[in-house]
């Protein structure tokens, strides 16, 4: 989890690098990331979720560090070190 400026830090850098992508790297036909945003999971504590619709409009998620992971970017911890 992260604090509200870090996961605006997050968004920010992951926002143009990620939608477009494929949801599930490893799949044929894995449907892309439409949206990147900040949810806040519990008071003060906020996470990154990256969205996306497929043909049937069944909606998919994760989380922005095993998104990040399976698509060979930098972990967030890394970002947010500088």
């Amino acid at each position: 989890m992260y604090t509200e400026k870090q996961a605006e830090q997050l968004c920010r850098y992951y926002s143009n690098i990620i939608i477009g992508k494929p949801i599930y790297r490893f799949k044929l036909e894995s449907p892309s990331i439409t949206a990147v945003r900040i949810e806040e999971i519990s008071s003060n504590e906020f996470d990154i979720i990256c969205y996306t619709k497929s043909l049937e409009g069944i909606g998919f998620f994760r989380d922005i560090r095993s998104a990040a992971k399976e698509l060979g970017l930098p972990a967030p911890a890394k970002i947010l070190a500088g």
